[in-house]
């Protein structure tokens, strides 16, 4: 299924994918297996099970496929995966290449609406500071060098997927730069 996303994502010309990491179980083990610490020592063993005999060679396999198609892949790093935080991370891309995995921004999935502390909003409507924010934001990006992809993941459960991504559309479209810099400081 992975690798039928990023072929259609090359046919659409979409340049990254967004994916987890998986979570591969101990050895023997059918069921996802998530080891948070080294300690005790049988959690050593299974970690080093999960990243070396199942995780880096099917990373490895799928990176190649992405980077022949084009495509980056962009792990959202979430509780019960083998990335879960950005202290994970590195370990993936330096088996597999920063030319093609790269991290995707994104907090937690949305339960409980009702009950919770802070929820995903339509973008916009949850920061007090709005479309301002989200402008500053993609400046700030900008500034540090970034210029791929802003994707825009609808998880409002108040809002519909339609009005969602529609309302977000409008508060990027006035952010987004669509030309490269024309100035560049002089070499010294």
């Amino acid at each position: 299924m992975v690798r039928g996303t990023v072929e259609l994502a090359a046919e659409l010309g979409v340049p990254t994918a967004v994916l987890m990491s998986g979570l591969p179980g101990a050895k023997g083990d059918s069921r996802p297996n998530w080891v948070t610490s080294s300690w005790p020592p049988e959690a050593a063993g299974i970690l080093r099970h999960q990243w070396e005999d199942v995780a880096l060679p099917y990373w490895e396999g799928l990176a190649g496929f992405a980077r022949r198609k084009g495509v980056r892949l962009a792990v959202e790093m979430h509780g019960r995966q083998l990335v879960y935080n950005p202290a994970r991370f590195p370990r993936l891309q330096d088996a597999v290449g920063d030319d093609v995995v790269r991290v995707n921004l994104d907090p937690l999935a949305p339960s409980e609406a009702g009950r919770r502390t802070w929820n995903y909003v339509t973008l916009g409507q949850g920061h007090p500071g709005g479309a301002v924010f989200w402008r500053d934001f993609v400046y700030a990006l900008r500034a540090v060098g970034y210029d791929g992809s802003l994707s825009i993941e609808h998880e409002d459960v108040i809002v519909s997927s339609e009005e969602g991504i529609r309302r977000a559309v409008e508060v990027l479209r006035p952010s987004i730069f669509r030309q490269p810099p024309d100035w560049s400081p002089a070499e010294v």
